[in-house]
């Protein structure tokens, strides 16, 4: 007999096979999902960065810079 399907896998498991890729089957032998693979992050999360600077000093361009000191004595002109 002819299958239909858009694949057949005889004594083996489909599932996993090419976890990077969004395939989740053709035909009426597919799951009616391609919520897999890598791109599924792009739809499913919020991308954000952060930093943390620990140093305690002022950097600029990933470069460290000399301390520089608080002038206590700076006050906003009225």
């Amino acid at each position: 007999e002819r299958v239909s399907a858009g694949m057949v896998s005889v004594n083996n498991s489909t599932s996993g096979a090419e976890a990077h890729l969004p395939f989740g089957g053709n035909g009426r032998s597919g799951n009616g999902s391609r919520q897999s693979g890598v791109w599924v992050l792009d739809q499913f999360t919020r991308w954000q960065s952060m930093n943390w600077d620990y140093a305690g000093r002022l950097q600029k361009a990933q470069m460290d810079v000399p301390d520089v000191p608080a002038d206590l004595g700076f006050r906003l002109a009225e």
